[in-house]
């Protein structure tokens, strides 16, 4: 397996080694959660509004935040999260069709993962 270093985010702070055999999760963590804090400050300083936070936990095991902006001068509607979630078994809908998958046979699992939305606000449409 090749490890590949991906590049920081907005050219700010180190990048991230991943599909290495012994990759960091803590730096996959906070190579995310750098991500979005960054996306959040672009936006917010391009929107001059700020985002909520919002801070959630699952309780099979893990949780994310949520950053959300509503009515700002450059977005109607934002948001950016991450969440890094975990739990001992898939449910069935999502193991039946991947039985050879660890989760898939009663293993342990995590998820990972970062998404940004965004939508412009239209001046002509008021």
């Amino acid at each position: 397996m090749r490890a590949v270093l991906l590049p920081s985010p907005l050219g700010e702070g180190p990048g991230v080694r991943v599909n290495s055999p012994a990759m960091d999760i803590d730096a996959v963590r906070t190579y995310l959660t750098g991500l979005q804090d960054r996306i959040v400050g672009k936006f917010a300083e391009l929107d001059g509004k700020p985002f909520l936070r919002d801070s959630w936990v699952r309780p099979e095991g893990g949780g994310g935040v949520s950053r959300l902006l509503e009515e700002g001068n450059l977005l109607e509607r934002g948001g950016v999260g991450f969440s890094h979630v975990l739990g001992s078994k898939l449910p069935p809908s999502a193991s039946a069709h991947r039985p050879r998958s660890p989760a898939g046979r009663g293993r342990r699992w995590v998820s990972r993962s970062s998404s940004t939305r965004a939508t412009r606000t239209c001046p002509r449409c008021t």
